[in-house]
């Protein structure tokens, strides 16, 4: 295992040895590519997704339909999708493209 700062390795050892010699616990940071407003297209496209928005009532068959139906039981108040529940709960309804921009970074690395 090794410590990479800016591109350059400045440690090299076990995880234990790391751990020791320099903190508590690991730290990784992870770092997504958001889609951009093409691939977006792409995807409704290919899931036949013709909506701007969806309702509460709406929500667990759009996931399905785009495949990020796993991920329908975060979007609940203290869920890592709790941000889009207060707006589905404020609103009544979730832009698709802002959906479909969390699930990929969550389940790409968020």
């Amino acid at each position: 295992m090794g410590i990479m700062v800016d591109g350059q390795f400045k440690c090299f050892g076990s995880s234990q040895h790391i751990k020791d010699k320099y903190g508590l616990g690991f730290e990784i940071e992870v770092k997504v590519r958001p889609l951009s407003d093409t691939e977006i297209e792409q995807l409704k496209a290919k899931a036949g997704v013709t909506s701007e928005a969806v309702s509460k009532a709406g929500l667990a068959a759009l996931m399905r339909k785009l495949g990020y139906e796993d991920m329908k039981h975060e979007i609940i108040e203290g869920g890592l999708g709790s941000d889009l529940h207060r707006v589905l709960t404020r609103t009544g309804k979730l832009y698709v493209d802002e959906l479909m921009r969390w699930a990929h970074i969550e389940r790409n690395g968020g």
